[in-house]
Parts: C-alpha cells; structure tokens; sequence
C-alpha cells in the first residue's frame, strides 16, 4: 500500500469490505443449504427430529466462525474508511483553498537564460 493516493486507499478498503460482505452472504447461503440438506436427510434424534451430522455441525461451527471474523474485520476496515474519508475531504478543502494565482510570480524561480543562471545576492 505504499505510494497510494488516499483516493486509491479508499478504494482499496471499500473493496475490501465488499468482499468481506460477499463472503459473509456466501457462508449465510451455505449455512441454510446446510441446515435445509439436515432437515430433509438427517439422523433423527431421539427426539423424533431430523438433526445436522457430525460433519455438518463442524462445517456449521467453521462457517459461524468466519462470518464472526469477517464481521469484525469490516469493523476494522469501516473505522479505516472514515479515516480515509476524512483526510480525503481535507485534501479536497486545502485544494480548493489554494487554487490557481491568477498571475504566475514565478516566486523561488531563479532565471535562466541559455542555460545561465542569473543570481544575484544582497548583503543588506
């Protein structure tokens, strides 16, 4: 990440969060297809239900796991993002603040003239 502008960073971290998020919607897919695959085929228990494998329950428990994970990772990335925000909306006012002079000064410019350069210095 080094060497992005701030507009490229918060782009960088609004990709991440949607990816974070469409992962989230993967596993909460995968999670109902699991549980509707347990409903129509699992073992049934002594009471009489239908009920996740042993399998099924470790896959369940991992995917709860990453959309734990992921939920917390686009915290992070959220709180990074109003970060970005912010400095981005500065850089936007010191920009605007500056603008063009309507004359150039060519202040700090020393002249030159075929290839001489022409100082001149005050012992005032």
């Amino acid at each position: 990440m080094n060497n992005m502008t701030i507009q490229q960073l918060r782009r960088d971290i609004e990709s991440r969060i949607a990816a974070n998020e469409a992962k989230i919607e993967d596993n909460q897919a995968s999670i109902g297809t699991t549980l509707a695959e347990a409903e129509r085929s699992g073992p049934i228990g002594a009471d009489g239900e239908r009920h996740v494998t042993l399998n099924q329950d470790r896959r369940l428990e991992l995917l709860f796991k990453d959309i734990e994970h992921l939920g917390a990772a686009n915290r992070r990335q959220r709180a990074r993002l109003a970060q970005a925000r912010e400095v981005e909306a500065d850089e936007a006012r010191i920009d605007a603040s500056m603008g063009e002079p309507s004359t150039p000064t060519r202040a700090g410019n020393s002249a030159v003239r075929n290839g001489e350069v022409n100082l001149s210095v005050s012992n005032r």
